[in-house]
């Protein structure tokens, strides 16, 4: 205020890399092992729609989905929930899901999760909902 400029160093605290990353436990809530189905419709060119339906079964470690029915692949979980995550080559027709949807914790039910669905493959594609709980 009176003409003086003065720079104070508030915070040293080294190199960034020098503390390392905590695990966030807002998303390790959601770890564990999942099981549950998925329903919808199957489109193939020149034929009428069918109701598909099968199983699904993942498993969620610190935000990192590992899905291995139907078929094998990976995915991601914010903190908040929210989820996508792919699998395939194991499907039937050799189809490849994706997965998406929201997962809730509650003190009666445990954590479960649920969403909407799409998959592609030869000749077609399909939709529908799921959902897993551990």
């Amino acid at each position: 205020a009176c003409g003086v400029t003065r720079r104070w160093l508030l915070f040293n605290y080294g190199p960034t890399n020098a503390y390392p990353t905590l695990p966030n436990p807002q998303v390790a809530r959601f770890d564990g092992d999942y099981s549950g189905g998925f329903t919808g419709t199957i489109r193939v060119a020149g034929e009428p729609p069918q109701p598909t339906s099968g199983s699904v079964h993942f498993t969620v470690t610190g935000g990192v989905i590992h899905i291995d029915d139907p078929g094998a692949g990976t995915g991601t979980m914010s903190s908040g929930g929210s989820a996508r995550f792919a699998g395939g080559s194991g499907g039937a027709f050799g189809a490849r899901y994706t997965f998406s949807g929201t997962f809730t914790e509650s003190v009666t039910t445990g954590v479960s999760g649920g969403g909407s669905w799409r998959s592609t493959f030869a000749g077609g594609s399909a939709r529908g909902t799921w959902n897993a709980g551990k």
